[in-house]
């Protein structure tokens, strides 16, 4: 994650997931010992092949010496995700976490593809969009100015 100015910069675009998604979470290694944990089951806010951002009533350390696993599933695609808590924020009468993957070139290739397939089947109206998301799946930089109107 760059940082720029102090704040924590992405480095791939997420995608808000508006429905369909069951996902849980639970501790699964303290200091570098695996811990058996209780799932309980969280709010996803988006997803994207490096990180995801939940919600819970649960308060987790922001350390990456506590790994989360996170089971997430929508439409055929089920996956189990590690990672670690980079950011806690309180919302109302929850936390919202930001949680960074730990790289798995399999995972994150699968969680593409699911994703992509996911966005096709929100907003299929939007194939410009898809193709856009596509592209960055794929590593393109395409300018910007390629998709401005210079007709105005």
């Amino acid at each position: 994650m760059n940082m720029t100015n102090g704040k924590a910069r992405r480095g791939a675009v997420r995608i808000r997931i508006w429905n369909g998604v069951k996902a849980d979470v639970a501790i699964d290694d303290v200091l570098g010992s695996r811990v058996e944990s209780k799932a309980t089951p969280v709010l996803i806010r988006d997803v994207c092949p490096i990180g995801v951002r939940f919600l819970t009533h649960l308060r987790f350390p922001v350390s990456p010496d506590y790994r989360i696993r996170l089971s997430l599933s929508f439409g055929e695609w089920t996956f189990s995700l590690a990672g670690y808590v980079v950011w806690r924020r309180k919302e109302e009468n929850l936390y919202a976490y930001g949680c960074r993957l730990i790289p798995d070139p399999q995972i994150r290739r699968a969680l593409s593809a699911a994703l992509k397939e996911k966005l096709g089947l929100m907003i299929p109206e939007r194939r410009r969009i898809l193709s856009l998301y596509q592209q960055m799946l794929d590593g393109a930089a395409v300018p910007s100015s390629a998709y401005m109107d210079t007709s105005l």
